[in-house]
Order: structure tokens, then C-alpha cells, then sequence
């Protein structure tokens, strides 16, 4: 995995997994009995470990560092970028100024 990305992050994991009712739990604040859902917790174990086998992680693109030039701008191909990319017009769709 991409530590990068998860510097902060410490990994739980938990023995049965957690499993929730997204419909009527859409903030997983009440993990459903894991004893009821063996059987599907048994095919996402199964379907998991077929994925796994096959997964081959990509480059980090935290290790490739900073490019200005992958920066968005507002004005592309200004001079001298990064520094005119900024504009004082209207946003289409709000009443502000766009910074």
C-alpha cells in the first residue's frame, strides 16, 4: 500500500470484520451480529482473497514529489506560471471572485 498516503493512519483490523446495513445505517453507527451474516462474510473473505492475489500496486505518486507544471490553472499556458494562473473574474456559477 501507499504508507504515503496514510501517514496518520493506523491500521485496525478486526476479527470478525465489522458489517453494516448501509440503507438503514448509511454512518455505520450500528455493526450488524456477524454471527447472523456467516455465510456472506465467508463469500466477501473468499472474494477479498481472490482480489488480493491478483493486485499489483501502482507508483506511489506521493514519492514522485512536486511538479509545478501538474498544478491547475486558471489561464493555462500564462507567464510566468505558477504565479498568473490566479484571476479576478466572477465564478460561473457562484457570486464570488475566484482568488
Amino acid at each position: 500500500p501507499d504508507e504515503m498516503c496514510r501517514g496518520n493512519y493506523s491500521l485496525h483490523k478486526h476479527d470478525p470484520p465489522l458489517l453494516f446495513d448501509l440503507h438503514s445505517d448509511p454512518s455505520e453507527l450500528y455493526a450488524l451480529d456477524p454471527t447472523e451474516y456467516s455465510q456472506l462474510l465467508t463469500l466477501i473473505d473468499e472474494a477479498k482473497t481472490a482480489f488480493e492475489a491478483t493486485m499489483t500496486w501502482g507508483q506511489s505518486q506521493m514519492d514522485r514529489g512536486q511538479n509545478v507544471t501538474l498544478q491547475p490553472c486558471a489561464r493555462p499556458g500564462c507567464v510566468p506560471f505558477p504565479e498568473c494562473c490566479r484571476t479576478d473574474t466572477l465564478h460561473p456559477d457562484m457570486s464570488r471572485r475566484i482568488p
